[in-house]
């Protein structure tokens, strides 16, 4: 009887993944980082983001909108499984990083009429004139705004207006009291929510910047109630 001769099989095994390749880990690695930077920079506009995201001249689009959001709920947070999804692709972070850094200059224009506004809200349009020239430590004000306002050191708000400019309020220190005191005026839940008098009371406060803004577009198109 002639033997059959036959080939014994390798036994199965399971086959490794290949790992990832050095590009796609180095746009992993491009991504964490760019996040990281769009969270940064994002804490300049996060104070007034309530408002600034629906200010019609803010340069954003709907989708733009869209991703800060997204990224906002889940806390800037990288997520490589999840790379596919347009608010962690890098192309997309990369587009939206450079509108908020290109925009910025427009933004704080925006957010310094605003924090005057803030300001006029606080203390109400029928105590404005005698307030602009009373000590900052005697204004009917919440404590924690007075304290942001005294770092200014300036003892009126008149002598502060008349001390620094626009220019001035762009200044890193500057605007981070600024963001201070919007941040101060979310806790308390004030806005700027109002209707400014037949007699125009907005001069009291730095004339030119305040009546050209309100009486002239695009600052105050995010809210109808100031051209009403």
């Amino acid at each position: 009887m002639e033997r059959v001769l036959t080939r014994r099989r390798k036994p199965k095994t399971d086959k490794k993944q290949k790992p990832f390749s050095t590009g796609y880990n180095k746009m992993l690695d491009g991504t964490s980082a760019l996040l990281s930077e769009l969270s940064q920079f994002f804490s300049l506009y996060s104070p007034f983001w309530k408002q600034w995201q629906k200010y019609k001249f803010n340069g954003l689009s709907k989708i733009d909108i869209y991703v800060l959001n997204a990224l906002i709920k889940n806390d800037f947070a990288f997520q490589p499984a999840a790379n596919k999804l347009l608010y962690q692709r890098y192309d997309t972070l990369c587009a939206v990083n450079a509108k908020l850094k290109g925009n910025y200059k427009d933004y704080q224009d925006w957010a310094i009429l605003q924090f005057q506004f803030l300001i006029i809200n606080c203390l109400g349009f029928a105590s404005i004139e005698t307030a602009y020239k009373k000590p900052i430590t005697e204004l009917e004000m919440h404590p924690e705004l007075k304290q942001v306002l005294q770092r200014f050191n300036c003892k009126t708000l008149n002598l502060l207006f008349k001390k620094y400019n626009d220019k001035a309020f762009r200044e890193a220190n500057l605007f981070g009291l600024i963001l201070l005191f919007k941040k101060e005026c979310n806790n308390q839940k004030i806005g700027v929510r109002f209707k400014p008098p037949k007699t125009n009371k907005l001069n009291i406060l730095r004339p030119t910047l305040i009546t050209n803004k309100v009486n002239n577009n695009p600052f105050t198109q995010f809210n109808p109630s100031l051209n009403k």
